[in-house]
């Protein structure tokens, strides 16, 4: 009976310090998980590389890695660092899009594109004339119009005007960085959401004014860029002045021969949903929007140093960034070899005019139908 008490408290007592023994340990876990997250989530001085490794655990199933290169006879180049998605986001953006949805480039798509554009408050007046001007000579086109800091009344006037279709971008579904406008982020975002609908998409800033409507040229301006066009002039600088070096690492260029290009602007280009169009601008270009450090690299600023001379226009760092155009015009300049005739042969520059800011050259329409 004595022995029996005895195995019986032995055994009672060992399962005691065994669950103790558990919860320690647990607590020592939980206390050190919670150090390692301050600590990385405290550091101001720019380094959040642990930061980026305990997400990446964390969600090591749920994103894909994605390495930029370029192979030709004449072109080898391999990024050193890895763009980042979650499945989430790739899946929302149709990256890569079901082969169905690709499309064979033929003239009779110039009658099927739709209008993109986006602002927030302190554009919203200047965007007036661009969907007045949109309204004027391709009045059958519908403009999404992308939301990205509007007013309440702003947005009441936007929802009575003819052919446009509010969005509100929702920034929560994108990466932290997004939702900070002077990243340029959204612009491709909102290309690429509306591409998941549309087989042709003609992106347009809010400073763009409609000039016309005769697509004629354009038929040949999309054959060689096979599927894209660009309507904005080249820049008085190059590509190499006006991108941060971070870039590179994600997008890699031979950066020397990027010196004598003029930089294409990224203000307005029609883009279709070609594989060609897809395989080399639009999945590097959103996949680059999609990571901090390649749209918009440390130090990244929009105003640059002032140049006078031709070298210091092209041949030198201007101390600025250009985000979302410096990123499209090293794919386009990879994708076609430097070859400056046919890069600035994808530019249709006749069709557009560019004012930033209101100039009441165009009355937006309203639609009775769209008044309640």
């Amino acid at each position: 009976m004595k022995l029996g008490r005895v195995l019986s408290f032995t055994k009672h007592t060992y399962l005691k310090y065994v669950f103790l023994l558990i919860g320690v340990v647990l607590m020592i876990y939980l206390v050190l998980e919670d150090e390692v997250i301050r600590t990385n989530e405290g550091d101001n001085n720019g380094d959040e590389t642990n930061i980026n490794i305990t997400r990446m655990e964390t969600l090591q199933e749920s994103v894909l890695k994605f390495r930029y290169a370029v192979e030709t006879p004449d072109i080898s180049l391999k990024a050193n660092e890895e763009l980042v998605a979650s499945r989430d986001v790739l899946k929302r953006l149709e990256i890569p899009p079901p082969e169905e949805k690709f499309i064979d480039l033929s003239e009779d798509m110039l009658k099927k594109f739709v209008f993109v554009t986006a602002a927030s408050s302190n554009h919203f007046n200047e965007s007036l004339d661009l969907i007045g001007s949109i309204q004027e000579f391709m009045p059958e086109r519908d403009i999404y119009y992308y939301d990205i800091g509007l007013q309440p009344g702003q947005i009441e006037i936007l929802k009575k005007l003819c052919g446009v279709k509010y969005r509100l971008l929702n920034f929560d579904a994108y990466p932290e960085h997004a939702a900070t406008l002077l990243t340029y982020a959204f612009k491709a975002i909102s290309i690429k959401e509306v591409m998941t609908e549309h087989s042709g998409v003609f992106w347009v800033d809010a400073s763009i004014r409609l000039k016309g409507n005769n697509t004629d040229r354009l038929w040949e301006k999309l054959q060689i860029g096979k599927g894209m066009v660009f309507f904005a002039s080249a820049f008085a600088h190059s590509n190499f002045a006006t991108t941060r070096a971070g870039m590179y690492d994600y997008l890699p260029t031979d950066k020397e021969k990027m010196k004598d290009l003029g930089s294409i602007g990224a203000t307005a280009m029609l883009l279709y949903n070609t594989k060609f169009v897809y395989e080399h601008y639009i999945k590097w270009w959103v996949l680059c929007a999609l990571n901090r450090y390649c749209i918009a690299p440390d130090g990244s600023r929009k105003y640059c140093d002032p140049y006078d001379t031709y070298e210091e226009k092209y041949h030198f760092y201007r101390n600025c960034h250009r985000f979302d155009q410096a990123a499209l015009n090293i794919l386009v300049c990879n994708t076609f070899n430097y070859d400056k005739s046919t890069i600035y042969s994808l530019r249709a520059t006749q069709w557009l005019s560019i004012k930033r800011y209101k100039t009441y050259m165009f009355e937006p329409h309203y639609c009775a139908s769209k008044i309640t």
